[in-house]
């Protein structure tokens, strides 16, 4: 698992606003 797939599913379920930061 690369760590952008774990930062995909992080800001899919905060409203995809982690992964713009």
């Amino acid at each position: 698992m690369s760590p952008g797939a774990i930062w995909r599913a992080l800001a899919t379920e905060r409203g995809n606003s982690v992964e713009k930061q």
